[in-house]
């Protein structure tokens, strides 16, 4: 875990701003930080080579992982939070990362990226909310 200087004095800022405009300052600056690892990670997911059906029965396009990985933040009673992940029907991603019986040879392109990227990620959320703060 990166060591980060000066978030006491970002907390009290964030305090200072109010509950809805800190939490909205905290929550756009999240959300700013992840889109770089959102992106990789987008950028890394399988494609396949053919058409084929979801558990509902749609027949889909090689691809529809890809385009179903979304990027979400969040805010609910002050506490901010995001996440990356495969939506809807495309569920069976976590399969493809992790693995499964039916995915003998699992592709991490998930989790690796995350960690690899989390330094990354906390100094961005810190360099986001100076600026948003003295913005405001």
């Amino acid at each position: 875990m990166a060591k980060i200087e000066g978030l006491k004095e970002l907390s009290k800022q964030l305090e200072l701003l109010g509950n809805k405009l800190g939490t909205k300052t905290l929550r756009n600056a999240v959300r700013t930080a992840l889109v770089p690892t959102f992106k990789e990670i987008k950028a890394l997911a399988p494609v396949g080579k053919k058409y084929h059906r979801t558990y509902r029965g749609n027949l889909v396009a090689p691809g529809f992982l890809k385009k179903k990985i979304k990027l979400r933040s969040r805010s609910n009673r002050g506490v901010v939070s995001a996440s990356i992940s495969a939506s809807g029907e495309a569920f069976y991603g976590i399969f493809l990362a992790l693995g499964a019986k039916t995915v003998p040879s699992p592709k991490d392109f998930f989790f690796r990226i995350f960690h690899k990227n989390r330094a990354d990620i906390e100094n961005r959320i810190v360099i986001d909310l100076r600026k948003r703060i003295s913005k405001l």
